[in-house]
């Protein structure tokens, strides 16, 4: 296992039982991939992702299956990997450990410029991407007694943002600086080295958290049946200036229904989840991977629900900042995605 990755090893006895029982409960009707092969490091495919308890793990679960499925075509063999999330997921791909990573738009964008809060690492410039995958809508939750209808009026709460760099609070900066404003006179609550968790409002440690997830999610479902906790929108005028000045962001929503007491959808701004890879990778390893997604798109929107939204033209455009890598550039011409 690779070295960074390593210290997730730990993990992966739980991992491959969520992968399994995903399996026997018919999560993933498609039939067992052919058993494996030998097969030479130009023809792995190992894909980092994140927590086995979020969405990146599964997903990344999703590609290796249907990458796996045609490995008699093709001859690579797909690995899904836990692991400590986008910024580790980056670290380990500039080590060369892993030829694939999931990572959030923002984080692809600030890899690939070298800006803040990466500026020391440098740019790097060997970023790829690949496609995208779900949106990761923001969600402002506010308690139940809390008086605001939109973020700014939240100015003198208590904000549970997360640690510095994190994407809640990278959020919230964008938020304000849409408006000329900054984090000045907001009142942060005494949780921020901590991930926001909206199990915090309910027990009165924060009035607001802003959470960069893919929806449904558990820990905001299981908040909103725990206590009266609201979602704020956020107008289309900021999240349009947004967009213009920063090209990891778009539009998003929250539909309704998929909280207790959030019956109608909320508009907000998001953030994409992205596959990335590197030059180095070679173009016939990334043309067959993004072959065996797209041609079976049907199946992979199945194989999750954060994927059943999924449109081709999006994947292909959307909250892409790294330049393409030719083997995708290759796939996307030939099936009239891109010119």
């Amino acid at each position: 296992m690779p070295p960074r990755l390593s210290r997730y090893a730990h993990t992966l006895p739980a991992a491959l039982g969520l992968l399994a029982a995903l399996i026997s409960v018919g999560a993933w009707a498609a039939p067992p991939p052919p058993p494996p092969r030998p097969f030479s490091g130009a023809s792995l495919a190992s894909i980092a992702t994140g927590s086995v308890t979020g969405a990146y793990f599964p997903v990344g679960g999703a590609i290796c299956r249907l990458v796996n499925l045609a490995r008699a075509t093709h001859g690579l063999h797909c690995l899904v990997a836990p692991s400590g999330g986008s910024l580790d997921n980056l670290e380990a791909m500039r080590a060369g450990e892993v030829g694939f990573a999931i990572v959030q738009s923002d984080w692809q964008y600030l890899a690939h410029e070298g800006a803040p809060p990466l500026t020391e690492r440098g740019a790097f410039e060997t970023l790829r991407a690949v496609f995208s995958l779900h949106a990761e809508p923001v969600a402002i939750v506010v308690r139940g007694g809390v008086s605001a209808e939109r973020f700014e009026d939240l100015k003198g709460k208590r904000l549970a943002l997360g640690p510095a760099g994190s994407p809640g609070r990278l959020a919230a900066e964008a938020l304000l600086a849409a408006r000329g404003r900054t984090l000045e006179g907001f009142s942060p609550a005494d949780i921020q080295d901590q991930p926001p968790d909206p199990q915090t409002l309910c027990d009165n440690k924060a009035d607001a958290v802003l959470l960069t997830v893919a929806h449904p999610n558990g820990a905001l479902k299981d908040a909103m049946g725990r206590c009266v906790l609201r979602l704020l929108p956020v107008e289309e005028e900021t999240v349009r200036a947004l967009t213009q000045r920063q090209p990891f962001l778009g539009a998003a929503s929250i539909p309704g229904g998929l909280y207790p007491g959030a019956k109608a959808e909320v508009p907000t701004l998001g953030l994409r989840a992205t596959l990335v890879t590197t030059s180095a990778t070679p173009d016939t390893v990334v043309y067959a991977l993004v072959k065996a997604v797209f041609d079976n798109f049907d199946d992979f929107r199945q194989l999750h629900p954060v994927l059943a939204p999924l449109r081709r033209e999006e994947m292909v455009a959307v909250g892409l900042t790294a330049p393409l890598h030719p083997g995708a550039q290759t796939y996307y011409k030939e099936a009239g995605l891109i010119r």
